[in-house]
């Protein structure tokens, strides 16, 4: 294996990078690392299968064995440049700022959605008044002397309703946690 490798890694090299540089070019990346991969890769295909492709080359057909694994390393890039999802100069690289961001937004959307959840549920688990009582002190944030004033209770009245809505917001909060996480794949909360 090892003399085989030692073979055909130049030739297989050479027309990968070839192969690979008009792109790298018109990306302005470079192509070194991306040719380093694609030659491991091509060597990948030429011994899957117990070497199918590697076994298909015939010397009588008038290739050396190196022209065939130039011309199979050239299919395999041309194919991979083709691929929208392998194709190594498709996505653009972001950097470790960009990807906190990315993933703060996603946060904060989810925070939105799960809010917003919330609010549907609880609205079905109030009364008129207790939407009404929930509209002012929390929506609209009035003080809760007003509120209480507003809605013809007493200070500890509409103290005592907050309490009970925050109990329910938690028990409703804890239940829709324990739902997201055993719908959750289990590889996400090992990491």
């Amino acid at each position: 294996m090892k003399t085989l490798y030692e073979r055909l890694q130049p030739a297989i090299h050479a027309e990968v990078a070839s192969t690979l540089f008009p792109s790298a070019t018109v990306h302005q990346r470079d192509a070194r690392q991306d040719a380093i991969d694609l030659v491991q890769d091509v060597f990948v295909a030429l011994l899957a299968r117990d070497a199918a492709v590697l076994r298909s080359w015939d010397p009588e057909r008038g290739a050396k064995l190196e022209t065939f694994v130039r011309m199979v390393a050239h299919r395999y890039v041309l194919g991979v440049l083709r691929t929208r999802s392998r194709n190594p100069y498709e996505l653009e690289p972001i950097d470790f700022e960009q990807l906190d961001r990315i993933a703060a937004s996603e946060a904060a959307i989810e925070s939105r959605v799960d809010a917003r959840t919330l609010l549907h549920q609880l609205d079905g688990e109030l009364d008129e008044r207790g939407r009404g009582l929930f509209r002012q002190l929390f929506a609209e944030g009035r003080p809760t002397a007003e509120v209480a004033s507003s809605a013809g209770m007493t200070h500890n009245a509409v103290y005592a309703w907050s309490a009970r809505l925050g109990r329910k917001l938690r028990a409703m909060l804890d239940v829709q946690r324990d739902s997201f996480q055993a719908n959750e794949p289990k590889d996400s909360r090992d990491a």
